[in-house]
């Protein structure tokens, strides 16, 4: 018995328990459909203040909420024209704008927290600076883009041009040479 005892008082004494508190469901909000507040393949969502903004990819539009789920507004029209969304997924927020890679158009697209369209970047393709269905875009403190572009089967560094004038906010495109790696159960090598 006591053996025992000095067994579960080892294992407790060396193996880690979680330091951090879990979570707890609060709420859950919106249905299928394509009304305010509902959804058709909800892909990307951030937090911003005291707002959610949400991609609903089927419905090529993003909504916004506050915290506890009340429809505010939504913005995006359908379309291939440039600041027009196909398929918006996963959203990024940075220096006030939202970034929103559209995975249909093969595009960024750039928005106001308002919703107004500020700026289109990429087009169609496998050149420097063009896409195939981006999914994700993360944006750097400086500016730089970096895109998760899905089936060119790569990522994209694109840089704000630094000089001063009409095209500052052009992005220059930087994609790193391809490296060869080999998989193992020991990771990448």
């Amino acid at each position: 018995m006591s053996l025992a005892i000095l067994l579960v008082g080892a294992w407790f004494a060396f193996v880690p328990f979680s330091q951090e508190e879990g979570y707890e469901f609060v709420m859950a909000w919106g249905k299928n459909g394509s009304g305010p507040g509902e959804f058709h393949d909800p892909t990307g969502i951030i937090a911003h203040g005291d707002l959610v903004f949400v991609a609903d990819a089927r419905n090529a539009r993003i909504q916004v909420f506050d915290f506890s789920g009340i429809y505010q507004f939504q913005f995006g029209t359908r379309g291939k024209e440039s600041g027009r969304l196909e398929r918006p997924m996963n959203l990024t927020i940075a220096h006030n704008e939202l970034y929103v890679p559209d995975y249909w158009n093969d595009r960024i697209e750039i928005f106001t927290l308002e919703g107004t369209p500020i700026k289109t970047i990429g087009h169609t393709g496998s050149d420097p600076g063009a896409f195939k269905a981006p999914g994700g875009v993360a944006v750097t403190e400086k500016g730089d883009v970096f895109v998760a572009d899905f089936y060119n089967q790569r990522i994209q560094h694109l840089n704000r041009a630094r000089q001063v004038g009409s095209d500052a906010r052009l992005p220059r495109v930087h994609i790193a040479p391809q490296v060869k790696s080999h998989w193992s159960n020991k990771g990448i090598r």
